[in-house]
């Protein structure tokens, strides 16, 4: 909490990934948000449709700004994660997460490679948006 205390004002958000997240958990998330400053997500998540919607209800209690899930598990696990952070975030009244699917991971060395879906409020029957 002191780097984002010492970055009041000046960072537009913090990434949470796997590895602070495994060690920190959703406390941590969540005495971020409560700060005022918006996070990130980068869980990457990856499963059974229902898994995954059960992992992004969870997710948009902490807070988060911004959710990923990988979109090789396909539009079904997709539309899952979009529906619960729509629907989680109607229950709690809050504006629903900013739900993104990345196709290829990269380290930083190359370009990168793919398209982007962004899953969630899109205004087509699908609920899921594709772009660069």
């Amino acid at each position: 909490m002191q780097l984002v205390n010492a970055l009041d004002g000046l960072a537009g958000g913090f990434k949470v990934g796997n590895r602070l997240f495994t060690s920190e958990g959703p406390a941590l998330v969540r005495r971020i948000t409560d700060a005022g400053a918006r996070v990130f997500l980068d869980l990457k998540y990856h499963d059974i449709p229902n898994t995954v919607e059960q992992a992004v209800e969870t997710a948009v209690g902490t807070g988060a700004w911004m959710i990923n899930v990988h979109s090789s598990g396909g539009m079904a696990m997709m539309q899952a994660a979009a529906r619960a952070a729509r629907e989680t975030s109607a229950k709690l009244g809050r504006q629903a997460p900013l739900m993104i699917g990345v196709t290829v991971l990269d380290e930083g060395g190359g370009p990168a490679r793919g398209r982007r879906l962004r899953a969630g409020d899109a205004g087509d029957s699908k609920g899921v948006r594709t772009g660069l």
